[in-house]
């Protein structure tokens, strides 16, 4: 399954999400069908990664998992979901994880897209 993917390196968060979703576009990816989509936190406390997977509970909906980053001393906080995305979508949930990221001493690093074969 071929991933697109947008980090926070590029310069503007909402151009960088456009540019993602027209990649997935013109890859001939259905965007009114649900995709899988990965979030990526990173934090420099396990306790801190491992409170904000509290707040998701056991949503049947929003999948959490917290490992060692795989360069760095980091934690990574992946979650996973299924999602029909577009524009207004992908930037409500990054303003969200954004601001619970900062909330709870990590960062939002970005999302990626799996596409189906």
């Amino acid at each position: 399954m071929p991933l697109f993917r947008k980090d926070k390196r590029e310069p503007e968060a909402a151009s960088g999400d456009a540019q993602v979703l027209a990649q997935l576009r013109s890859a001939g990816v259905d965007l009114k069908a649900p995709l899988e989509i990965r979030h990526y936190l990173y934090f420099k406390q396990e306790g801190d990664a491992r409170r904000l997977a509290l707040e998701f509970g056991d949503s049947p909906e929003w999948q959490v998992e917290v490992r060692r980053a795989a360069q760095g001393p980091e934690w990574l906080f992946l979650l996973t979901h299924r999602a029909v995305i577009d524009l207004a979508v992908i930037q409500g949930i990054r303003k969200s994880l954004t601001e619970m990221a900062s909330r709870t001493g990590g960062e939002y690093d970005g999302w990626e897209a799996g596409v189906p074969s």
